[in-house]
């Protein structure tokens, strides 16, 4: 499963290397959800017999280019 979170604000910096700055704290909420859901869905034998899920979780920085960046990398990522 792939997850796309606005983990950090954006730096606000457009000099800067990254586009990212402060941890966003509610965006981390949003991730552990997802990480519990997906623990429950493993830890159900009769929900996907044979199945684990996995996850690849993204930090997009509330930027829309990021990411749609990271999107197309876990894509392709996915298929190769």
């Amino acid at each position: 499963m792939g997850g796309l979170f606005p983990i950090h604000f954006p730096s606000g910096d457009s000099s800067s290397a990254s586009p990212c700055g402060p941890v966003w704290p509610q965006a981390l909420e949003w991730v552990e959800a997802m990480l519990y859901a997906i623990d429950r869905i493993n830890a159900d034998p009769d929900l996907l017999p044979g199945v684990e899920l996995g996850y690849d979780i993204r930090d997009t920085c509330l930027s829309e280019t990021l990411g749609l960046d990271e999107a197309i990398d876990l894509i392709i990522t996915a298929v190769i």
